[in-house]
């Protein structure tokens, strides 16, 4: 697998989205690989703690996922909101979607995912 196309949208005015392309990130029936999904969440609930506590290091420490629908074509994005946070260790929920050129708020919910961070500085 090959993760491609991961990118922030600094314009969106919903919390830290990022996108990528189903095409090149799918398992061999062509639905979008699970593993993809995980690499998305994992990275947005990044950016977030990134941005959420500057000059801090986030480390992700745990990971859950559960994937709801599929999907074959076109872009999924994931937005991102803070569930708690402490001195050390901040948790994130990240809806991962299908983007809808149409809807602000992102389309169909492919996965959900929950990511917790440690700051290591």
């Amino acid at each position: 697998m090959r993760l491609d196309g991961i990118a922030v949208d600094p314009e969106s005015q919903l919390r830290c989205v990022m996108s990528m392309p189903v095409a090149g990130n799918t398992q061999p029936f062509g639905l979008l690989h699970g593993g993809a999904s995980a690499a998305l969440a994992e990275q947005a609930g990044s950016v977030a703690a990134f941005l959420d506590y500057p000059g801090r290091r986030p480390v992700g420490v745990d990971l859950s996922i559960k994937h709801l629908s599929g999907a074959r074509e076109g872009r999924v994005a994931g937005y991102v909101s803070l569930l708690s946070a402490s001195s050390r260790l901040a948790t994130y929920r990240i809806e991962i979607r299908a983007v809808e050129q149409d809807r602000a708020d992102g389309g169909a919910l492919i996965a959900l995912a929950q990511l917790s961070v440690i700051f290591t500085a």
